[in-house]
């Protein structure tokens, strides 16, 4: 009687013990499901922190850009058709603005070398392939560059950009100048191509410049020449001229 008696507490006591082993599994298993929420929740909430600080970063470099000063004098930061990574000082142009020759600001003027084609695309202009020789009487204004000034140029101030595009060698004072060699003289140049010279929607001013020498009904007319082997850049020569319907 006492074998079996010490048999049945014998067994009692083993299955006590798997009970509590059991127990004591579980809830480590909840523990460690716990540790590992929390690390989740950790884990994510760093990321949002990191998340919104990244926006709030964007956001200032948003306003440090809308708020960048344009130190160019036609705004060309706001410019979509300037090359601002191809811009050229106008420096005689730029002196005369900052020392109060013209104006007293601390604006540079800049302008981006242009050809024909790009010309065409921002004013709008009609092209003239004419490969005609002419003969002129005058002295004709030749340049050896087709300049862009901006967006916003001034036509009501003289001595500044007055115009979108201007015939220079290196600035916009050279548009009054002529070839001295080639006063009193009859010579030959060679329009290679015309175009006509529409007035910008915004100010009513003509896109470029131009020339003084037109008779009574002429149309305006930027054109490309060829003299003595050299390529130039006129607004001198009418339309009409440059297409051979004037003599």
């Amino acid at each position: 009687m006492k074998k079996k008696t010490l048999s049945i507490a014998l067994a009692l006591t083993i299955a006590m013990g798997i009970a509590l082993t059991g127990c004591g599994k579980g809830a480590e298993t909840k523990s460690a499901d716990k540790s590992e929420d929390v690390a989740v929740t950790t884990t994510t909430d760093e990321k949002s922190s990191e998340t919104e600080q990244g926006s709030t970063g964007d956001t200032d470099k948003s306003t440090e850009t809308e708020t960048e000063e344009d130190y160019t004098y036609c705004n060309l930061l706001s410019d979509p058709y300037f090359d601002m990574d191809n811009a050229i000082k106008d420096e005689m142009g730029t002196t005369a603005i900052q020392d109060g020759t013209v104006l007293k600001t601390d604006k540079e003027i800049l302008y981006n070398i242009v050809d024909g084609d790009r010309y065409v695309e921002i004013s709008g202009a009609e092209s003239y392939d004419v490969n005609k020789t002419i003969t002129m009487y005058d002295s004709i204004g030749l340049f050896q560059n087709l300049a862009y000034y901006g967006v916003d140029p001034n036509p009501d101030l003289s001595m500044v950009p007055e115009t979108r595009f201007s015939c220079i060698d290196t600035t916009y004072f050279d548009r009054s100048t002529t070839n001295e060699t080639l006063l009193d003289k009859e010579y030959e140049v060679t329009v290679i191509k015309a175009y006509t010279i529409p007035t910008d929607s915004e100010s009513g001013h003509y896109y470029c410049y131009p020339g003084a020498t037109y008779g009574g009904g002429e149309t305006p007319a930027l054109c490309e020449v060829e003299y003595n082997g050299t390529h130039y850049w006129t607004t001198n020569i009418s339309l009409e001229k440059a297409l051979g319907e004037l003599e």
